[in-house]
């Protein structure tokens, strides 16, 4: 799955208002003059990416009720949406990115259920 379907499903998972495109049928998409995807865009016109916005990423688990847990003795974090099946659960490196990753796919699989 790519950064722009893991990024939809938490979207659709988080209740965010999101812009709708008329062309795709989906989420407005932001993207930087050299054309690369930059995030979804809000009703507000703001950027969202959690991937790369700490901020939006803790804000997303907030809103989502999802735990994390950094588990030092395997150099990973733990993220799991509270009263969630395990199935649910999510880990990545222990890094800044990885958090903020194991965030998006965990929220993305409450969206995949929705």
């Amino acid at each position: 799955m790519n950064d722009r379907e893991l990024l939809e499903l938490a979207a659709k998972a988080s209740g965010f208002g999101f812009m709708e495109a008329q062309i795709r049928g989906g989420f407005e998409y932001g993207f930087c003059k050299s054309g690369v995807f930059t995030g979804l865009r809000l009703a507000d016109q703001k950027i969202w990416n959690p991937l790369t916005d700490d901020g939006d990423a803790l804000r997303l688990a907030v809103k989502l009720a999802i735990e994390i847990s950094p588990c030092p003795e395997h150099d990973s974090v733990l993220c799991e949406p509270k009263g969630s099946p395990d199935s649910i659960i999510t880990t990545e490196a222990l890094e800044d990115y990885g958090t903020r990753r194991a965030i998006v796919r965990a929220a993305a699989e409450i969206g995949r259920t929705k």
